[in-house]
């Protein structure tokens, strides 16, 4: 594992400590108060359609754009764009590193549940209708599996189309404060779920280069093989 991964990693074990120990209570409290223009008591419910829907006929029209903009990081979405990528490395002969990028993807969402069965913060809270409403959803919600999917996928379209690279990064770039604005997560969660996709990607990096040797040499070979015809 290279250093760059050993610091995100220890970067998302330090804000996961921090959040259990209550340090991010008045910047996560500060943006329901302020950042959420969406977030009612009843507004951050997780269903099956919720996992499989970017919304449903109860999302406010405002927000379906910002929705669909989070859509591709879904587990259902990410997951094939994911093995879509992994399955054109596995093509390509590039088997070590279809298999790190798979088992990373996997090992996040591992980490994602496992996160938010043990960790958990101080109840958040709105006021709702002149009442001190609280927010439990937001007590179990670290690390965000939307950030940790996004950042990886974006590395990884990133490692395969470099002429991708800018796209993806505006992308992630919007989708981060995205999940604060629409109420889904929490800054901390967002922090957290961004750090443990550059870990995971960065510690899959060291296998591109032989996918990227591998590209040049098919692009090489696909001129002498249209030269032998001509010939």
């Amino acid at each position: 594992m290279r250093l760059p991964s050993i610091v995100g990693a220890a970067g998302f074990a330090v804000i996961a400590a921090a959040v259990q120990l209550g340090a991010f209570k008045g910047i996560d409290q500060w943006s329901i108060d302020h950042l959420m223009p969406w977030v009612s008591p009843a507004a951050h419910s997780s269903t099956l359609a919720s996992t499989l829907l970017p919304f449903t006929s109860a999302t406010p029209g405002a927000e379906i754009p910002a929705k669909l903009w989070l859509y591709p990081a879904s587990v259902p979405i990410a997951g094939l764009l994911t093995a879509g990528c992994c399955a054109h490395l596995w093509r390509h002969a590039a088997r070590l590193a279809a298999v790190a990028w798979a088992s990373a993807w996997l090992l996040g969402n591992a980490i994602e549940v496992v996160g938010k069965e043990t960790i958990s913060r101080a109840t958040p809270h709105m006021t709702w209708q002149g009442y001190v409403v609280p927010l439990p959803t937001f007590g179990d919600s670290f690390p965000s599996g939307h950030a940790f999917r996004a950042v990886l996928l974006a590395f990884l379209v990133t490692v395969l189309w470099r002429r991708l690279g800018f796209p993806a990064a505006a992308w992630l770039a919007v989708l981060l404060p995205l999940l604060v604005v629409t109420n889904a997560h929490a800054p901390s969660d967002v922090i957290g779920g961004g750090l443990l996709g550059a870990a995971l990607a960065l510690a899959c990096a060291r296998t591109s280069p032989a996918a990227s040797r591998l590209r040049g040499a098919r692009a090489v070979e696909r001129p002498s093989r249209a030269e032998a015809e001509t010939g």
